[in-house]
């Protein structure tokens, strides 16, 4: 006597456990969320740039999370470098071949955890989070 799989019902099973584990990570984020203290808006967006000194938003944090764990190197002290693309670099995965010029001018260097957040700073201040979207379902 064969017993036959019900793949059916098998999809469904994984599905369920991949949409568990979606819930799970975003509810897991939200607790980070919620344990940073509250960033008034006027001092996370200054009307000068500063990046250095300026209040870090707590969904930059957030998103260096989903970005690269939260870590510029590696633990061969390399810089993290994206998985889908190896254009995107450090903990905030700035992309150098769209932003790598600019940050050269404005002797920014992306490959220092310190010019990775001062840069992540720039563009959060100029477009807010667009240039992370395609991590947004694990910020948002």
């Amino acid at each position: 006597m064969r017993k036959y799989i019900n793949w059916t019902s098998v999809l469904i099973l994984l599905i369920s456990i991949i949409l568990l584990a979606g819930f799970y990570a975003r509810s897991e984020l939200n607790k980070l969320d919620d344990s940073l203290p509250p960033v008034e808006e006027e001092d996370a967006l200054e009307s000068e740039f500063d990046g250095l000194n300026q209040t870090l938003p707590p969904i930059l944090d957030a998103i260096a999370f989903c970005e690269s764990s939260g870590r510029q190197f590696n633990e061969d002290g390399s810089v993290v470098t994206g998985k889908i693309n190896p254009y995107d670099i450090g903990k905030w995965q700035i992309n150098i071949l769209y932003h790598g010029d600019r940050a050269k001018e404005l002797g920014i260097d992306l490959y220092t955890e310190e010019g990775n957040r001062e840069f992540a700073l720039l563009l959060y201040n100029e477009q807010g989070t667009k240039p992370w979207s395609w991590s947004s379902s694990c910020w948002s």
